[in-house]
């Protein structure tokens, strides 16, 4: 038997949107829709998914139905009807039927990101979506990929059910990514820009920062920023081809690298394209304004020659839906940004990549969006852990991931592996966590 075949009185697009997440990320299964219930009487099929309020008279997999995904736009209030199993919990709590809730509703729950929306949703100064207003965060469960959990078990329950049924499940992936907000601490900056900070640092006491921005105009040191060819080099070890997302935005406000112009970060992005995969950081201003992700895309597109279809939007300033819209129209077809900056977990509750689903327009767009579940720059700045702390962090993580056959994808930043201040040992937690992810 190689056909799962699911029936519903209407497939509304939102089911149909999860139904492909859920039987094409974890559950790799052929899968048919039906719609008619003569056709299942007529045809007695050996392999049903019954996701309806009606008893078939076939030998069924049964799921009763919440009403989200038969609805239209976004409700200010939805009753999660949260139940668990063990330490984990799940939505849309059913019973006497096979599962025991409603998985599919409670999957687009999270990855339509349904919660922000809510007028209840918290933002930053950034108009980043606070994880406090998260139901993952409020049920301490951020750290746990749930929805990757609920297929699991619904790959199990369906097994058990029909044990001929020809499943298979993924193979984990692990892809390295760096953001290069700021090339280089000093180098290139203009003496303007450099006497200026020089004289801060001064008057701010920061007297061993200022001795090696001297030693680096001097060419006495090394830039604590260009560690490029040591992330080159460690990856190679790893046998890992490391994605780089570059920023070449205009300056202005949390927006500070080189201009895309100077010639050394152009030659610093051309090297870096023939090592490794190179895509566009886009700015924090351009998260809202599609002419400007327009013109950064064509001028990383003139540096390296190549189409550009990945980002990461920095500060993970994403703002929904406008920032996935704008992806759409630009051409982007996958984005690196789902995150958190203030903690480090599961903000949609898996480790699987989905499209983004428009709410507000009730469609799909093309545009495939990854996870970033922990950053260096969180476990460092705001949870303030000592490396060997974060390590464990990672750790965790990463054995979360696996345990689902997941996609880990790691967030770096060129200067956090200088090794010296405030980054000092954090070289070793980066090590630490490319053996552990292979």
């Amino acid at each position: 038997m190689n056909t799962l075949y699911i029936y519903a009185p209407h497939f509304s697009p939102r089911l149909k949107y999860t139904l492909e997440f859920v039987f094409t990320s974890y559950i790799k299964v052929n899968y048919q829709l039906i719609d008619d219930l003569n056709e299942i009487n007529k045809h007695r099929y050996p392999c049903v998914l019954n996701y309806s309020f009606e008893t078939l008279p076939v030998h069924d997999f049964w799921i009763k139905p919440h009403d989200l995904l038969s609805q239209n736009g976004i409700s200010p209030e939805i009753e999660l009807h949260t139940d668990y199993r063990g330490p984990v919990p799940y939505f849309f709590a059913n019973k006497n039927d096979d599962l025991g809730f409603d998985i599919f509703s409670a999957i687009f729950y999270l990855i339509s990101r349904y919660e922000e929306y809510q007028p209840t949703a918290e933002f930053d100064k950034y108009g980043r979506y606070q994880p406090e207003s998260s139901v993952l965060q409020q049920l301490k469960v951020l750290q746990k990929p749930v929805a990757d959990y609920w297929m699991r078990w619904l790959f199990k329950a369906i097994q058990n059910k029909y044990p001929n049924l020809e499943m298979h499940k993924p193979a984990y992936r692990f892809i390295s990514t760096l953001d290069i907000d700021n090339a280089y601490a000093f180098t290139n900056k203009g003496w303007v820009r450099q006497s200026g900070g020089l004289v801060k640092e001064i008057a701010g006491g920061r007297f061993q920062h200022a001795s090696y921005r001297i030693g680096t105009w001097l060419n006495l040191k090394a830039d604590p920023f260009d560690t490029y060819d040591y992330i080159f080099e460690i990856h190679k070890k790893h046998q890992q081809k490391p994605l780089l997302f570059f920023l070449v935005g205009d300056k202005q406000g949390v927006d500070t690298n080189l201009h895309f112009r100077n010639k050394s970060f152009r030659q610093l992005i051309k090297s870096s394209a023939k090592k490794a995969g190179v895509q566009l950081h886009n700015s924090y201003a351009s998260s809202r304004k599609l002419k400007r992700l327009n013109e950064e895309k064509s001028r990383l597109e003139n540096i390296i020659h190549q189409p550009v279809h990945k980002v990461r939007q920095h500060y993970l300033a994403i703002q929904l839906p406008q920032t996935y819209r704008n992806y759409h129209e630009a051409g982007i077809s996958e984005d690196y940004s789902l995150g958190y900056a203030s903690v480090h977990g599961f903000r949609a509750g898996t480790s699987f990549p989905f499209y983004f689903y428009d709410l507000q327009n009730e469609k799909q767009l093309d545009v495939l969006v990854y996870s970033s579940p922990i950053m260096e720059v969180t476990l460092q700045q705001y949870l303030q852990l000592e490396p060997r702390e974060a390590i464990q962090a990672y750790e965790t993580v990463i054995n979360e991931i696996k345990k689902s056959d997941g996609i880990f994808v790691s967030l770096w930043h060129n200067e956090s592996l200088s090794n010296r201040g405030e980054w000092k040992g954090w070289r070793e937690v980066f090590e630490g966590m490319l053996e552990r992810a292979k």
